[in-house]
């Protein structure tokens, strides 16, 4: 998340693509990597949103 801030102020998006891959491919099963990605798109939200 303070990542994704940091580049916010300075750019107009962030490709997140392999950070939700990588939640789903370390997750036990779909429905925990499905709560994983949900959760990391909640933290980058947050993150872009207080630049």
């Amino acid at each position: 998340a303070a990542q994704a801030a940091e580049v916010a102020g300075f750019a107009d998006g962030v490709i997140v693509g392999s950070a939700f891959v990588k939640a789903m491919l370390d997750a036990p099963d779909e429905a925990a990597g499905l709560a994983a990605v949900r959760s990391l798109a909640g933290e980058l939200a947050e993150g872009v949103r207080k630049r």
